[in-house]
């Protein structure tokens, strides 16, 4: 049996359960508000109120002191997502830190990682990598220890949902929606057969009214759409799964979908799960405690946050160990002094014969031509290395792809009667042409973008960011990325 503890914000929600055959067995689900300020994005800010009201949590409750795992959303924890071949631990553990080189604001960090999907046989994996500040996870660690909590496991809240979708049996094989709503912040997701493709974090303002909700949630759906209409599988987006909306804002979001698109159906989240989650204590919103169920399918192995940040403490005691063991070693050393001084006395004697054997071969003819042949020596070297950095460079040259007449042609073409468009942008090392433009209205751009699209003799991939209403200019504003298709037998320059 598995105790699960979410912390995030004021709302501490614990779930008690397994996981039998593949199928997550919720036993018990628990939820308390925290005192008020405590502790605000996964950061305990006062430590005596908290650890007093996790205390009397726990023992109103009565729940385990074993087996503990911990799923943490907090600004302390970056991730990162990524497709890697397989590889072992250490070679994992070497890479992570190149992967997190961007992020400097963090001081001894600790690195987990995981596998995301179903894990077949392909050549590359879906992965996810996770750091986290030592001195944040160390300060969580401490508090549960002093009330005799054992945990085993720790996790980022975006990780755990996602294993908790995977899950989801009605989810698997489709391409859907799915839309996670936990108090102000709403995590859209795009999913695809058996994992995401795309996801959103967004937070409501302007107050939790129930149409200012549904009405926010119906963005994150339109937002969705956009995605698959740019990734060109709208067609096959038909269902939406929501969880963590009351019933009123339920009603309210289908009521503002249907004025946003057509044809889109949208189910309760719990309707998606199938068998894949089992509730013998009765059930719950699958938004509200997504993350805390989803705890349940962590991993406590090596490549966990916890036993790396165990790894460093243990290193330390068995640098203890090695001392102890040393210190005979020293002793015996100190006994075989004299036989090393008398070895040391034969070195020197010999060394004193070696060098007279090198004075008779200091001879100025063979020093010269030593020296001549060290300098051609040098001077091989440092021409073969020009030489390789000239025919890379005339390889990687050949390779980029050009800025022709051609692309500003197709681009005047797509944008005919429907986009003021513009090439604003080119970067030959990635085959990047970047346009931007105005239309009159919204549907003008989507068609712009399905034209770009369709010029795939032109443009391998179109990267469509998005697009925003100018009051200045009166009209649409958009961006897009398009990606040059390489020449035939040649690859864009990486």
């Amino acid at each position: 049996m598995k105790t699960v503890i979410y912390l995030s914000n004021q709302t501490v929600k614990v779930i008690t359960g397994e996981e039998k055959r593949g199928v997550l067995v919720v036993t018990g689900t628990f939820s308390e508000e925290a005192p008020k300020l405590s502790i605000v994005n996964g950061q305990v800010t006062d430590d005596r109120a908290f650890t007093s009201f996790l205390k009397e949590f726990w023992e109103n409750y009565q729940l385990p002191k074993k087996d503990v795992y911990l799923i943490v959303n907090s600004t302390q924890t970056v991730i990162r997502f990524f497709e890697l071949p397989g590889m072992s631990h250490r070679k994992m553990m070497e890479y992570l830190p190149r992967e997190f080189s961007d992020v400097d604001r963090m001081r001894e960090p600790v690195y987990g990682y995981g596998i995301l999907g179903k894990g077949k046989s392909v050549p590359m994996m879906k992965m996810f990598g996770v750091m986290m500040e030592r001195s944040f996870l160390q300060e969580h660690i401490s508090r549960f220890q002093v009330l005799g909590i054992r945990i085993i496991s720790v996790e980022a809240e975006l990780t755990a949902k996602l294993h908790l979708l995977e899950r989801l049996e009605h989810l698997q094989g489709k391409v859907c929606g799915v839309l996670l709503l936990e108090g102000i912040t709403l995590l859209s997701v795009l999913w695809v057969n058996h994992s995401f493709l795309h996801f959103n974090r967004t937070r409501l303002t302007g107050g939790n009214k129930k149409e200012l909700v549904g009405e926010f949630c119906a963005r994150g759906i339109s937002s969705l759409v956009q995605f698959a209409r740019a990734q060109r599988i709208a067609d096959e987006l038909q269902e939406i799964y929501a969880g963590g909306m009351k019933d009123e804002e339920f009603s309210c979001c289908e009521a503002a979908l249907s004025d946003m698109t057509q044809g889109l159906k949208l189910y309760r989240l719990e309707q998606g799960a199938g068998n894949g989650i089992k509730f013998s204590g009765g059930s719950c919103d699958l938004g509200t405690f997504g993350a805390a169920i989803g705890g349940l399918c962590a991993q406590r192995g090596k490549e966990n946050l916890l036993h790396q940040y165990h790894l460093a403490p243990e290193f330390v005691e068995r640098q203890k160990e090695r001392l102890k063991l040393a210190a005979p070693a020293l002793f015996i050393m100190a006994l075989l002094f004299p036989v090393l001084l008398f070895q040391a006395v034969n070195w020197f004697r010999f060394a004193g014969q070696i060098n007279q054997c090198l004075d008779q071969l200091s001879d100025p003819q063979v020093l010269a031509g030593a020296a001549r042949y060290e300098k051609l020596k040098s001077e091989n070297i440092t021409m073969r290395r020009q030489i390789e950095e000239a025919a890379r460079a005339e390889e990687i040259i050949g390779s980029y792809p050009v800025m022709a007449g051609e692309i500003d042609k197709v681009v005047e073409h797509c944008a005919y009667g429907l986009v003021t468009a513009e090439i604003t942008g080119f970067q030959a090392s990635k085959g990047l042409v970047q346009v931007s433009g105005l239309a009159d209205d919204e549907m003008a751009v989507h068609t712009f973008i399905e034209r770009l699209a369709e010029e795939r003799q032109i443009f391998s991939n179109i990267h469509y960011t998005g697009f925003e209403y100018v009051e200045n200019d009166g009209a649409w504003r958009l961006w897009v990325d398009c990606y040059l298709k390489p020449a035939k037998g040649e690859e864009t320059a990486k």
